[in-house]
């Protein structure tokens, strides 16, 4: 198994991977090295026994990681070899157990598609000639309402998307119909 694709903070992360040719066994020791605009996470294996490296973080461990995207670069080091054995993206997913303010539960494309419709609204309600829409740190600003329209759209496929993946994750019904022909 490799890193997953999507993990909560505050849950307990444990796996274990096997790497040829770089057994823990020969001396070798496999890590993660997790990244963002904002911070690095570095997880360090141990040897199971078994050919495998042992990767285990604790709850109270991952508790303190801060939710969003990383990249993520697999590596194996023996004294001073260093080998890159994989790369990757992974979702870190805020532990709504521990937000006491709240969470902004919306994914990112219905927020994008709330801040499109907004500025669509006020592009064709008041005298504004561009309005400016914000997503992350990223700003884009719109003279039309063709654009807003065609944004707008883009965003409302995208959000079935993301929806239709929770679903899948969850095991719920994508609402999605088959129609056979015989």
């Amino acid at each position: 198994m490799t890193l997953p694709s999507k993990i909560t903070a505050g849950d307990t992360l444990s796996f274990t991977e096997i790497v040829p040719d770089y057994n823990p066994e020969d001396g070798w020791a496999l890590s993660y090295a997790l990244v963002n605009s904002v911070v690095q996470i570095v997880i360090s294996s141990t040897d199971n026994g078994d050919s495998s490296h042992l990767i285990e973080e604790s709850a109270s461990t991952t508790s303190t990681w801060l939710s969003g995207f990383f990249r993520w670069q697999s590596y194996v080091t023996k004294g001073a070899a260093r080998h890159t054995v994989a790369r990757g993206e992974i979702e870190i997913r805020p532990d709504f157990a521990a937000e006491s303010d709240g969470v902004d539960g919306r994914g990112t494309w219905q927020t994008i598609l709330d801040n499109l419709e907004a500025a669509y609204k006020k592009l064709t309600t008041t005298s504004a000639t561009v309005v400016s829409v914000t997503y992350g740190e990223r700003s884009t600003s719109y003279r039309s309402s063709d654009d807003l329209i065609a944004a707008i759209s883009h965003a409302r496929a995208q959000v079935k998307r993301e929806r239709q993946e929770i679903a899948l994750e969850e095991g719920s019904a994508l609402g999605n119909r088959l129609i056979f022909r015989f």
